[in-house]
């Protein structure tokens, strides 16, 4: 028996020698700095597990509550959408009249929004339609100085106002399809919508 084991440990010794010279040597990156890719996956997080300042300016993720790929555009500008469908702002629905006021509302974005929107709903949540709301556009059949509300917007970096005039309704759509009849609202629902 103790042969046996002597010519078994003298059988590995020489296999192990004779693979000994022999070496395999992989280097990796971690991140990747260059490649092609077929498939790339972004792990869902909400927040950021990274803070968005400027040294993490192009880090991107995907956040889980609302399904978007946000990037880091620096301190100033904070997580973004990558292509921009989700507004960084968004009022919710507000109940309006044309009764002579202001509006403000305060979206703290802390830079100017290169996009602006303005709903109309007749009513809250929409039950069918709701329509873009302009300002300085011809009302008619109410021409009352050819205003339409919102008569005036105003913006900043911390704040959007509105303002609304009582020479004209809320809202006026000609219904379509055209059957000839124009609809006023005096009164309804606003909302508005910013993205930096």
């Amino acid at each position: 028996m103790k042969k046996l084991e002597f010519l078994i440990i003298l059988i590995f010794g020489f296999f192990s020698l004779c693979f000994a010279d022999e070496s395999l040597t992989i280097t990796t990156y971690f991140p990747s700095p260059y490649g092609v890719y077929n498939e790339l996956q972004l792990y869902a997080h909400n927040p950021a597990v990274t803070t968005c300042d400027d040294a993490h300016k192009g880090t991107m993720f995907y956040k889980s509550t609302d399904d978007q790929v946000y990037v880091c555009k620096g301190a100033t500008l904070g997580w973004q959408a990558v292509g921009g469908s989700t507004p960084d702002y968004d009022s919710g629905w507000i109940a309006e009249t044309n009764a002579d006021h202001i509006r403000t509302f305060t979206h703290n974005l802390n830079v100017l929004p290169t996009r602006i929107q303005i709903w109309f709903s007749p009513d809250n949540p929409p039950s069918s339609w709701i329509s873009p709301m302009g300002v300085d556009q011809m009302n008619y059949p109410q021409v009352y100085n050819n205003y339409k509300n919102p008569s005036g917007i105003t913006i900043n970096t911390t704040q959007i106002i509105l303002g609304y005039y009582s020479g004209v309704y809320l809202f006026s759509r000609y219904k379509a399809p055209l059957d000839g009849t124009w609809y006023n609202y005096s009164s309804g629902y606003v909302r508005v919508l910013l993205w930096k």
